[in-house]
């Protein structure tokens, strides 16, 4: 399928709805017994040239975000409570692999609930031969995020902010341009009023 699909349950019943961008230039959503939910198709004015996404824009409703063949830029609100914790696939390389196979069994109550999935925390290239790597984690819900990196013998190298919106996978630029090759740790720490988590990787840097 290209773009690639979003995956989110909408209504909260535990099953996920599909949304799909056809060729035509048309948005569909389908519930998990492949009929198409009230109020789609949608259109847009050429084909859909870019991943659709979802998220929210003022966190009370689930936003679908697209780009058509002619760079206008789409928003649509969709008729469900947002819950950033129901969104599975939100957009394009969804996964640590980039692997665009989603599997219905790794999606439980007990990882919507994890703050910060130590699955969903991960760098790409890896490993970075190149000026910059990025480090990519997924949070179930708005939070403060902090990147301390070390290297292999434990010494602090640099800490770095990160953005925090929760449902949506989120990135971090590492600039490698003065870093030595090697092997090193990153260490992605999330904050809430109530909870924490941190993440440790490595990556490593070839020069």
């Amino acid at each position: 399928v290209s773009p690639a699909p979003v995956i989110a349950d909408l209504d909260g019943d535990h099953f996920p709805e599909i949304f799909l961008a056809g060729a035509d230039g048309k948005i569909s959503i389908f519930n998990i017994e492949g009929q198409v939910l009230d109020h789609f198709p949608i259109s847009i004015s050429d084909t859909v040239a870019a991943a659709i996404s979802l998220g929210s824009l003022d966190k009370s409703k689930f936003t679908l975000l697209g780009r058509s063949g002619d760079d206008y830029g789409y928003a649509w609100d969709v008729a469900a409570n947002f819950q950033p914790t129901f969104i599975d696939w939100a957009t394009f390389l969804k996964n640590e692999k980039h692997n665009p196979v989603y599997s219905a069994a790794s999606s439980g109550s007990s990882e919507r609930e994890e703050l910060l999935p130590e699955k969903k925390v991960y760098n790409y290239p890896n490993p970075a031969e190149g000026s910059q790597t990025f480090i990519r984690y997924f949070l179930a819900e708005d939070a403060k995020v902090t990147i301390r990196i070390y290297d292999a013998s434990g010494e602090f190298i640099k800490q770095m902010n990160g953005p925090g919106v929760g449902g949506i996978d989120n990135e971090v630029v590492w600039n490698i341009n003065n870093v030595q090759s090697g092997v090193y740790f990153a260490r992605v720490h999330a904050a809430t009023n109530s909870k924490s988590k941190s993440v440790i990787i490595k990556i490593a840097v070839i020069k």
